[in-house]
C-alpha cells in the first residue's frame, strides 16, 4: 500500500511540469491577466479603469496602446499592447512597477521572471545580448541580456550616457514580452 502511495505521488510530481506547458501564457500588469488571443475592446476597457492608455501607430495592421501608471501622461509606462483587428497579439510590461535604480531592483526583476518562468514551466530559453554605442557628444552605450523562451521573452537593458555638462548617468530596464512586440 505504502508502495503504492510513493508511485502515485511520483507519477504526479513527473507528470505536472507536462501539464503545466500547456498553460496559457500571460502578462499581468497591475490585477489583469492578458493572454494572446484576448478581445481588444475588453482588455483596453478594463485597463483604462485604472490606466491611461496612449494610442500610437493607429494606422498599422498592428496597433499600439502604451499603457501608464496614474491618470496623468508624464507617468511611468508600465507596458504596451499590441492589436491587431480586436485581437491581443501581444503584450509588454515593466518587471517592477517603479524605475529600475539599483542592481538590488534588477535583480529582484531578473527572480521574479524566472520564477515565472518555473511556474510556467518555460525552462527552455535562448539566451543572446548585443551592445551598441553612440560616439560624443552624447557618448551613449547600450547593453542588452535577452531571454527569448517561445512566445514569452525577457529583456534587460542598461543605458549610460552623458549629459551635456559631462555628468555620466545610468538608466535600466526589466521587460517581460508575450506575442508580437514589434
Amino acid at each position: 500500500m505504502r508502495r503504492c502511495i510513493l508511485y502515485c505521488l511520483l507519477g504526479i510530481l513527473v507528470a505536472m511540469p507536462g501539464l503545466g506547458q500547456t498553460a496559457q501564457p500571460f502578462i499581468k500588469i497591475g490585477n489583469y491577466e492578458i493572454t494572446l488571443g484576448m478581445s481588444a475592446d475588453k482588455v483596453l476597457a478594463s485597463l483604462r479603469q485604472d490606466y491611461t492608455l496612449m494610442p500610437l501607430h493607429e494606422d498599422t495592421p498592428v496597433r499600439e496602446w502604451f499603457v501608464s501608471a496614474g491618470k496623468n501622461a508624464e507617468t511611468l509606462t508600465l507596458g504596451s499592447i499590441y492589436v491587431k483587428g480586436n485581437i491581443v497579439v501581444g503584450v509588454d510590461h515593466v518587471l517592477l512597477d517603479r524605475e529600475v535604480d539599483t542592481s538590488q531592483d534588477m535583480f529582484d526583476a531578473l527572480f521574479a521572471a524566472s520564477s515565472k518562468l518555473s511556474d510556467e514551466a518555460r525552462n527552455t530559453c535562448v539566451v543572446t545580448r548585443w551592445t551598441a554605442y553612440l560616439p560624443a557628444p552624447t557618448s551613449l552605450s547600450k547593453a542588452v541580456v535577452y531571454l527569448n523562451c517561445g512566445t514569452y521573452r525577457i529583456s534587460l537593458l542598461r543605458n549610460e550616457f552623458k549629459t551635456a555638462d559631462g555628468k555620466a548617468h545610468d538608466a535600466y530596464l526589466a521587460r517581460e514580452e508575450l506575442g508580437t512586440t514589434d
